[in-house]
């Protein structure tokens, strides 16, 4: 990957769409955000609204995607082979590289009735291949691939899985043995088993509109900086917003949210932002 890309950590992954050609058959709806570790846009799938992700470059060296079967070699560059699968009722895509490292495509639909979700899968799994011309062009020419430019304090520079809370720390607190894991980019941590169940803890750094206080929401203090605090019934989070976004959407902020799955809810989601926000960057 870091040959065909260079540092994972700086790639904007929206240059490496062509989105003239996914308009083709899917309109692009309103502008594609550019986040620290993927590219997401919104589209029409059966009459639903759709977003689409790619990127969040991982290693699956240990599991090497868990056995699934590639699909037949289409003239790939640079060793890449194909996966397809199905998780949590969504369509993905890996794009492996011959290290074992991926980049993935993955979907959902907005809406409320599961059902309308499920029968929606073929077609979404559609538009996500649409995804791939673009992509594989940018591979094969990645001198045409951006590379982000972070300033000196952004909070793309800070390192999820180490930077702001320690295993121990979170352990400790959760009273669970877990090991933080992210994405090669390491904008994002998590604390649990992201793939069979609910997070126990995650650290994501992202780029967006501020959020707005929603009801049910809190406005606090904690760790030194201004958050907001939002949860229910065995979740919650914390969320603190950073610089604008250097050549982003215009409104677009950094932003890192500690989620929490626990019955101890906001509880333990504070205590956590207590210890970590301090050790972010100040603005």
């Amino acid at each position: 990957m870091q040959e065909a890309l260079g540092d994972p950590v700086t790639v904007d992954f929206c240059s490496m769409l062509d989105f003239a050609e996914i308009g083709k058959t899917h309109k692009v709806i309103g502008e594609p955000q550019r986040s620290m570790d993927r590219c997401e846009f919104t589209t029409n799938v059966g009459g639903s609204t759709a977003h689409i992700m790619f990127g969040t470059p991982r290693d699956h060296a240990a599991d090497r995607l868990g056995g699934m079967m590639a699909e037949p070699d289409a003239g790939l560059p640079r060793g890449l082979r194909l996966f397809r699968t199905e998780l949590a009722g969504r369509p993905w895509l890996y794009l492996r590289f011959a290290d074992d490292t991926t980049l993935q495509v993955v979907g959902f639909v907005e809406s409320r009735d599961p059902k309308t979700e499920t029968d929606l899968v073929p077609e979404l799994a559609e538009a996500e291949s649409k995804v791939l011309p673009g992509v594989l062009r940018a591979l094969r020419s990645p001198s045409n691939v951006r590379h982000v430019s972070y300033p000196e304090k952004s909070f793309g520079h800070v390192d999820a899985c180490r930077a702001v809370l320690t295993d121990a720390q979170v352990n400790a607190e959760t009273g669970k043995t877990f090991a933080g894991i992210g994405p090669l980019g390491r904008h994002d941590c998590h604390w649990g088993e992201p793939w069979n169940g609910p997070f126990d803890v995650s650290v994501e750094f992202d780029t967006g509109k501020p959020l707005e206080l929603r009801a049910g929401a809190t406005e606090e203090t904690i760790g030194g900086r201004r958050s907001i605090v939002e949860g229910g019934d065995g979740y919650c989070s914390v969320y603190t917003g950073h610089l604008p976004v250097r050549d982003g959407r215009a409104g677009d902020i950094e932003q890192v949210t500690l989620y929490v799955s626990s019955p101890k809810g906001c509880d333990l989601a504070r205590t956590l932002a207590n210890a970590a926000w301090p050790k972010l960057p100040a603005a």
